[in-house]
């Protein structure tokens, strides 16, 4: 996971997201500032004052109603404290935009590049070779790191938008074949994200728990018995080293204690 930035009096962007969200709805001062002080996390008195004044993260998008409802009723339940990145979940807007680089929603061009954990389509798919493809790259995913998909932006890093309306169609298509092509299971999440006047739909695939996911069964381009790992922005046939180290690192895991399922960036 990418390490928070510090934007100012300690707050980080999600931070900053959220007190702008909080303050358009009219919160005190002093209850948002109850909200984001808790045991480990140091924060100046005067940094929630400067974000209502711009000074700190101006240009940082406001939290939605529904990450910013989601983030008050975990933090002040005392069986669920909020993490520093509890924003509704990986395929959250703050999130998703946070991973995008998105600074302001006139930013003619997204900073974040494709890697190992950032994929960009166009469009969504709309036959079974294109879902095909958006599967095996999950699995990729899955057994590297965890990692985005996102529809909607052009290969120059523009976006170019999607019809929000048909995201969950495709999704199907592609959760069909993962489904019948996979095991273990890929879990993943799926959202829609605004940006600007555009809409962008968004995969993301957790790291599986136990590796390696393997094809079971030949379909539109997905190989049966192949292992997809992902590289520097491609996913490919596992590499003899990376297969290997996957292997230690179960056993390792089976040694030990359970891991974590906190999502990757």
């Amino acid at each position: 996971m990418n390490e928070r930035k510090n934007l100012g009096r300690g707050l980080d962007a999600y931070e900053v997201a959220l007190i702008k969200n909080m303050r358009g709805r009219g919160m005190a001062r002093d209850f948002i500032m109850s909200l984001i002080v808790r045991p480990g996390r140091v924060v100046s008195p005067a940094a929630v004052g400067e974000v209502f004044s711009g000074k700190i993260g101006p240009d940082v998008e406001a939290a939605t109603d529904a990450e910013t409802g989601l983030f008050i009723s975990r933090r002040l339940s005392a069986n669920r404290p909020v993490s520093d990145r509890d924003l509704g979940g990986p395929v959250s807007q703050t999130v998703v935009l946070e991973v995008l680089k998105a600074a302001t929603a006139s930013q003619a061009t997204f900073a974040a590049m494709e890697s190992r954990n950032i994929e960009f389509k166009e469009r969504l798919p709309d036959s079974k070779q294109e879902a095909a493809a958006i599967a095996r790259t999950m699995a990729a995913f899955a057994n590297t790191g965890g990692g985005y998909l996102v529809f909607g932006i052009r290969d120059n890093r523009t976006p170019a938008g999607i019809f929000g309306e048909h995201f969950s169609a495709a999704c199907d298509r592609v959760s069909d074949i993962a489904t019948n092509c996979f095991s273990p299971a890929i879990g993943w999440d799926k959202g829609l994200v605004n940006f600007g006047e555009f809409q962008l739909g968004v995969i993301y695939a957790y790291e599986a728990p136990a590796k390696p996911v393997v094809a079971m069964a030949d379909s539109n381009g997905i190989d049966k018995s192949m292992i997809y790992f992902r590289y520097e922005g491609k996913t490919q046939r596992i590499e003899p080293g990376d297969l290997l180290h996957m292997i230690h690192e179960r056993a390792a895991a089976a040694a030990g204690a359970p891991r974590s399922t906190e999502f990757h960036i």
